[in-house]
Parts: structure tokens; C-alpha cells; sequence
């Protein structure tokens, strides 16, 4: 089996954070959404392997739905299930309770990657499952058209370039595709940046000295700077809002070149590197529940200590700028719980299961 990387999961840990902090904290959101989400499509295109796909782009398509599938069943079954219990703790405000029907017409809906109210940040699954089908079979095409390495880079990045191209044009004009395919369309560059950097890295080695990596990580700071100062370009791909063709890719990478430079310094601390490390290998179910979080959050301070209105409890994503701190680190821990209590649940059915399986044989 390949080793992971734990640099690279740090690099999604600080993604992950970027994005609960991003939900959670009003003044940072018109940072961090510059580019939070940008950053994990950035990580799967330099984790993307031409030698293993580069012929078998459905292959790696139905790899992505297979890593992802799954979990969002049953993780936003779970928050599906729990509806009434929400409506009960007032958390989805006054609405009415849902009957069996409904329940089980929303579970059988994430079978199609329809999420839960609470589990709304899961969006994100179907764009990057799309956003990498789309991104193998370029790979496979300008394979299959020319075998002459520079003929095939230079193939790909035309590709990358006009697919992202389009998709600033369609998101500009707020015209979307069905299955995210506008999304997908812009976020190719991206994805293609991140393939690229991993194919100049193995080819040439390079090692800047640190004087030169200080000075890009300022000059991207700067650009950050900027960039988030100019008045009604908010970026939320969520929303087709990119600002500018020019602030969307100048923002988004200059964010993940800060995430790289972070990261390499998070290693070099054994205790941080081991906790963002682990984040990032749980980043799936905190994009999930990070959410339900922040609401447990608001019910404690609103029903047990008394210090909130249910009119403010029953607000989405979260009811008290206040208390941006403690979402954050509720957003985080809670999820990492969850994780750990289903991990140890399928441990055990899965050891009953063999137990039960080698007794009946035996018998």
C-alpha cells in the first residue's frame, strides 16, 4: 500500500480549518473563501497519477465516487435521520416535523448526492468528483493525440487554460451547468496547477533557498491584500461569484501558495504537524458535520446557559458572531469524535460479522 503523505495532510488540514473558520468567523470569510475550496482541487491534481490513469479516465472517475459515495450515504443519512430530533432542539427554527415518508425519501436521496439542510458543505463532493472526471479525461486526450512530452504539456495546459476560460465566462454571466460542469470548467486550471507543479518538482528537483520562498509568501500576502480590498467582488463559487476571471485565479493561488509555505513550517513542529495531519485525514467528516457542530454549540449556550433566543438558535450555519471561537474548535473536535465513534462501531460489527461467520463454518 502507498504511504500518505503527511505533508500533503497537513496541507488539507489547513484547507479543512480554512473552511470551518470560513463558516464560522464573519471577518474572515472574505479571506479564507478566496481560496479554501481551491486549495483541495489544488491537492488533487498534484495527487493525480497520469502513469496509473492517464489511459483509464473512467477508471479514476469511478475511483472519486467510490472514496465518496459512500461516506456522504451514510454520513448525510445520519443527519437525515436526526431531522426531528433538530426540529425538536429548535435548531432548524419553526418548521414542522417530517413525517417517515419524507425521511426516507431524504435518505434515499443521498444515494444521489442530495445533502441534508445541516450538511449543506457537502456540496463540495459531487463539484470535485466532476471537476476530477473532467480533469482525467483531459489527460487522456492530450495522451492519446501525441506521445512528445513537450507536445503533451503544452496540449494539456491549452486545455486546462480554455476549459477554464469557459468556465469564468459561464460564471460570470451566472450561467450554470447541470452537475456543477460550469464549476468544473473553471476549476480545471487549478486542478492542472497542482498536476503540473508535482510534474516540474520530479523532473527538476527544485529547492529555493528560504529567503526566496519568505519573499513569495509576502508578495502573495500582498496580492491577498489587494485583491480582498477591491469593493463587490466577493468570491463563493458556491454562489457563481468569482469577482474577476483575474482576482478568482490571482486570489485563489496566491492562497494556496500561502497553504504550502504554512504547511512546510506546520512540519517542522512534531506535535502541530501530527494534529493538522490528522485533521486532514479526517477533512471528509468535518466538511460534513462541522455544521451540526456549531448548532450543539448554540444549544448549549441558548437552552442550557440561557444566553441566546430560539429565534437566534434557529439560524443556519450558525446564531452568534460572538462565539466564532468556539465553533472553530467545536467545528473541528466534534466531527473528529463522530469519526472516531463510527470508526469503533464498524470495528465491532465488522469483528462480530467474522466471529459469526468462522463459528458457522466451524459448525
Amino acid at each position: 500500500m502507498k504511504e500518505r503523505s503527511r505533508y500533503w495532510d497537513i496541507v488539507k488540514g489547513i484547507g479543512i480549518v480554512s473552511i470551518v473558520l470560513g463558516h464560522s468567523c464573519f471577518f474572515s470569510v472574505k479571506w479564507v473563501y478566496a481560496y479554501h475550496m481551491m486549495l483541495f482541487f489544488f491537492v488533487s491534481g498534484y495527487l493525480f497519477s497520469d502513469k496509473k490513469y492517464q489511459d483509464r479516465p473512467f477508471e479514476y472517475l469511478g475511483k472519486k465516487i467510490g472514496d465518496f459515495l459512500p461516506k456522504f450515504v451514510v454520513y448525510q443519512s445520519i443527519l437525515v435521520a436526526f431531522t426531528n430530533v433538530f426540529i425538536s432542539m429548535g435548531i432548524y427554527g419553526e418548521v414542522p416535523k417530517k413525517g417517515i415518508g419524507e425521511i426516507v425519501r431524504g435518505i434515499l436521496n443521498t444515494l444521489f448526492f442530495q445533502h441534508a439542510p445541516i450538511g449543506a458543505s457537502a456540496w463540495f463532493v459531487p463539484l470535485l468528483i466532476v471537476t476530477s472526471g473532467l480533469f482525467a479525461y483531459i489527460i487522456f486526450i492530450t495522451s492519446a493525440y501525441t506521445q512528445d512530452t513537450t507536445s503533451k504539456l503544452v496540449m494539456r495546459m491549452l486545455f486546462l487554460i480554455a476549459a477554464g476560460g469557459i468556465g469564468t465566462w459561464l460564471c460570470t454571466r451566472n450561467y450554470s451547468l447541470a452537475a456543477y460542469g460550469h464549476l468544473a470548467l473553471l476549476l480545471q486550471p487549478v486542478m492542472g496547477a497542482g498536476f503540473l507543479l508535482k510534474k516540474a518538482y520530479f523532473s527538476y528537483k527544485p529547492n529555493p533557498k528560504p529567503v526566496i520562498i519568505i519573499i513569495g509568501g509576502l508578495v502573495s500576502i500582498g496580492i491577498l491584500i489587494w485583491l480582498v480590498g477591491i469593493e463587490n467582488q466577493f468570491i463563493d463559487i458556491s454562489a457563481n461569484m468569482i469577482g474577476s476571471p483575474l482576482k478568482f485565479y490571482l486570489s485563489s493561488f496566491s492562497g494556496i501558495f500561502l497553504c504550502l509555505i504554512v504547511a512546510k513550517g506546520i512540519g517542522l513542529l512534531p506535535m502541530v504537524s501530527r494534529l493538522f495531519g490528522h485533521v486532514g485525514q479526517i477533512s471528509f467528516e468535518i466538511m460534513v458535520f462541522h455544521m451540526v457542530s456549531f448548532k450543539i454549540v448554540d444549544y448549549v449556550y441558548t437552552v442550557i446557559l440561557k444566553q441566546g433566543t430560539f429565534i437566534e438558535l434557529g439560524k443556519l450555519p450558525y446564531s452568534y458572531k460572538n462565539l466564532w471561537l468556539f465553533y472553530l474548535i467545536a467545528g473541528i473536535a466534534i466531527p473528529a469524535l463522530i469519526k472516531f465513534i463510527i470508526d469503533k462501531l464498524n470495528f465491532i460489527v465488522k469483528d462480530r460479522f467474522l466471529k459469526f461467520g468462522c463459528t458457522g463454518i466451524t459448525k
